[in-house]
């Protein structure tokens, strides 16, 4: 994986960042490389020693076969969800936070459906709106998609259909 300076990633809590710095400390254990990472979303820096890059789970932006298994989510209906709120919120967040692409694709599209036939609760509504932000900052970064605006009007399209 590359870890130069202006490389974007996708973390799985946060979404879309990019390393914006390298550097050592020393610690007790020695000298430890850090990267810096800031959140597309909401500009904030975390820090992570380069060594568990894997371990929290960075990945690449999703190629040409991720694009296709998110639109093939975005596309396909729903899986039943619990009918029970807390049961259907704690399954919305356990595939919120699994940092799958695929997973928070059928996230948005079950919340999306449901907000369709009924209302949904607060939460839901922010689970959607989270999940659905990590969706478009993820596509605008592939070639095939071209930026913000279409990769926003992209999953509007594959969630209306």
């Amino acid at each position: 994986m590359d870890l130069t300076v202006g490389h974007a990633l996708i973390h799985p809590r946060h979404g879309l960042v990019t390393i914006t710095g390298r550097s050592t400390r020393t610690t007790p254990a020695g000298d430890v490389e850090f990267l810096t990472l800031t959140v597309r979303a909401s500009a904030m820096d975390i820090q992570i020693p380069v060594a568990n890059v894997e371990l929290v789970g960075l990945r690449k932006v999703v190629d040409d076969e991720g694009l296709q298994t998110i639109l093939d989510a975005l596309s396909r209906p729903p899986t039943d969800d619990p009918s029970n709120w807390s049961r259907r919120f704690k399954n919305y967040e356990t595939k919120l936070g699994s940092g799958d692409p695929r997973q928070i694709a059928e996230l948005v599209r079950s919340i999306s459906d449901r907000q369709r036939a009924r209302k949904v609760s607060a939460g839901e509504k922010r689970l959607f709106l989270s999940g659905r932000e990590m969706l478009v900052n993820e596509l605008s970064q592939h070639p095939g998609v071209g930026g913000l605006e279409k990769a926003e009007r992209l999953i509007e399209e594959k969630l209306s259909s």
